[in-house]
């Protein structure tokens, strides 16, 4: 569903006071995980590189959560660790939403050659399986976060692109959009001032799904020793390392998977709660 607006009009003010209780579940789940990814260096205990007892302990005076596989304070990895899977993620979904948006919303508004050829040449990329294509690309740089980064970028703007197409090519023929390009205005000036407000909510569901496919991608190549180095106390990585102790000290494992977990739940909800508002108040501007 798409808001219709006279060209040259102004978005009216969405009641984002009356947002679904479901917006506000999501962020008490993912707040806490943010939190932690963001700030928990600052409140770890020990350094995520300190042997603070033997490996797979239980959670003790000195080791809440007991310890992993070589003797550190899992609790202090998992405080330290967050952020070195939060980041990489932003950043691939920043990319992936900027570039495969930009694409998409020019195919979407194209009726030429751009039309016709940017979207052949995105699925070049859907050709290969999202994994091999990024272990492709990682294979002279193993511990470049950076290229992960890059790698999972690529990886999802197919996605991004496809979902800002359809929604800008339904945007794209509306009759104030016509009016728009009688009055002579070019197509970035169409699509800055009479596309892009009107493809709001499926940006705002695209961003948290690039975000949640992202953390999983980045999880994944973490988990096979790629994009970190050393000791490295990447959640992903943490999983990896003691998954061999799963029995006798399962914290070592289930904490970062119930941080990941929670926090893409949490941002879930959000998304769909916010799709939910918008679709409402589209229908309320189309009454």
């Amino acid at each position: 569903m798409t808001i219709e607006i006279a060209p040259g009009t102004p978005v009216a003010r969405r009641p984002w006071r009356r947002l679904p209780g479901r917006v506000w579940a999501g962020a008490a789940l993912a707040a806490p995980v943010v939190v932690i990814a963001v700030f928990g260096g600052f409140l770890a205990p020990h350094a995520p590189t300190d042997y603070v007892g033997a490996a797979f302990q239980g959670p003790g005076a000195g080791a809440p959560l007991g310890t992993d596989n070589l003797g550190h304070d899992v609790l202090s990895r998992l405080l330290c660790g967050g952020g070195l899977l939060l980041w990489p993620a932003v950043a691939a979904t920043a990319v992936s939403v900027l570039c495969g948006g930009a694409l998409g919303l020019v195919a979407g508004c194209s009726r030429g050659r751009a039309g016709e050829w940017i979207p052949r040449v995105v699925d070049v990329l859907l050709a290969f399986p999202a994994l091999v294509l990024i272990l492709m690309l990682m294979a002279r740089a193993p511990s470049s976060t950076g290229l992960v980064v890059v790698s999972c970028a690529l990886v999802l703007t197919p996605g991004a692109f496809r979902i800002m197409r359809v929604a800008a090519g339904e945007v794209a023929v509306r009759d104030f959009v016509a009016a728009a390009r009688a009055l002579g205005l070019g197509r970035i000036a169409v699509i800055r001032r009479e596309i892009l407000p009107n493809v709001t909510a499926p940006l705002f569901v695209l961003i948290p799904m690039q975000f949640i496919a992202a953390t999983g991608l980045i999880t994944v190549v973490n988990f096979l020793g790629l994009g970190v180095s050393g000791f490295t106390p990447s959640w992903g990585v943490m999983i990896m390392e003691n998954k061999d102790g799963l029995v006798v000290a399962p914290l070592g494992v289930l904490a970062p998977v119930v941080a990941i977990a929670v926090l893409c739940v949490g941002i879930n909800l959000v998304s769909d709660g916010i799709a939910a508002h918008l679709s409402r108040a589209a229908a309320a501007a189309d009454s």
